[in-house]
């Protein structure tokens, strides 16, 4: 018998760990013959055993090697020869029978990916509004001519391209013209088209801490009140240091940390930081340690993730001055954390475990979708 074909596009580690959650959920009977197309930039350097981790649950692997990943690069000669490799190492695919699964829509190969297929499931999360969008982005005119362009010569779906007012050019939305994809959130507890994955925290913690890096060195919108943040963050894992006297505590660094970050907050914690690495990302990292007390950042989306796994994880950017539309993008983001999941103060209530109800799993939905594709 044919099994049906799903095909999922991982651009990013993070796509990588939710995958390697939600395959198995789907895919329980391997009624699904699974192919994964992996765009192995920056992020995947050093990653080990990715071979490994793909074999867990799918049965085809294509891997675009870094020089070879389709952009919306400046060479467009480029970015046209990297397309029709691409184009031709999937063309043995079923662009109209196979299901395109993908939780990015703003790098280029994913939009050429989501554009070959008529059956496209994209994940997400949800998105400004359009009065949220005019009020805190602005259109960039000539970013969004160019990537068209590029768009227009391999046949792929046009784009808008916004940037938060308050972000530098740093924070950016892309709003397809006429997607096919059928959406599910992966937030947004009262919609019906939302996905939840089951927790994976451990009930049976450890006297054990991480702390997500930032880039916080290199933030262009935090120069401008840079020592008063500055100040904070170190002041907050002061506390954390003294809190946490008899803590292990780990440090993920951000994939793009130069270690600058990691060097000055090692200091305040007087070398007690374990630097874990990039070998693993956040969210792979936790799958591997389940037993992790307590996860901490500014912002790191990473924190997110950790909660929505069932760790007792927290963010405290809200004690730090950023611009006020930047902000505005953090606080959506986060918008469904609950009020401990927020620090607002640096000596108060951090101890207190987040009651949260540990996540079902919630796939009924997306499976609903695949089945009637």
């Amino acid at each position: 018998m044919n099994r049906k074909k799903i095909i999922l596009y991982i651009g990013h580690t993070f796509d990588l760990a939710f995958f390697t959650r939600l395959m198995p959920l789907i895919n329980p009977d391997n009624e699904y013959n699974i192919t994964a197309i992996v765009a192995k930039g920056k992020y995947f350097k050093e990653m080990h055993h990715l071979d490994d981790i793909l074999m867990n649950f799918s049965d085809t692997q294509i891997l675009v090697k870094e020089g070879e990943i389709p952009g919306y690069s400046k060479n467009i000669l480029k970015a046209l020869w990297n397309s029709i490799k691409l184009r031709l190492r999937i063309r043995n695919l079923d662009k109209g029978k196979n299901i395109l699964i993908s939780i990015d829509k703003s790098t280029f190969m994913a939009n050429f990916l989501n554009s070959r297929f008529r059956n496209v499931l994209l994940i997400q999360t949800i998105e400004s509004s359009d009065k949220e969008l005019h009020k805190h982005f602005k259109l960039r005119v000539w970013r969004t001519i160019w990537f068209n362009l590029i768009n227009l010569l391999t046949c792929s779906k046009f784009v808008i391209i916004y940037c938060n007012k308050g972000s530098k050019r740093k924070v950016h939305q892309f709003r397809i013209i006429n997607s096919n994809a059928k959406i599910v959130y992966r937030n947004k507890t009262n919609l019906i088209n939302r996905i939840s994955l089951p927790a994976v925290a451990s009930e049976f913690s450890k006297n054990k801490v991480v702390i997500f890096g930032s880039r916080f060195n290199e933030w262009e919108y935090f120069k401008e009140n840079s020592a008063y943040n500055r100040i904070v963050i170190f002041k907050f894992y002061k506390y954390i240091s003294e809190l946490f006297i008899d803590f292990d505590i780990y440090y993920k660094p951000h994939p793009k940390e130069t270690g600058r970050e990691y060097d000055e907050i090692n200091s305040i914690f007087n070398d007690r930081l374990i630097n874990v690495g990039n070998v693993l990302n956040s969210e792979l990292y936790l799958l591997k340690n389940p037993d992790i007390a307590y996860c901490f950042s500014i912002n790191s989306t990473s924190s997110i993730s950790a909660y929505e796994m069932g760790f007792n994880s927290k963010v405290f950017y809200k004690l730090l001055k950023f611009p006020y539309d930047l902000l505005h993008d953090m606080n959506k983001t986060f918008q469904d954390a609950s009020d401990d999941f927020f620090i607002s103060e640096i000596n108060k209530d951090i101890e207190n475990k987040i009651l949260k109800k540990k996540e079902k799993k919630e796939i009924d939905y997306i499976s609903d979708i695949i089945n009637s594709l």
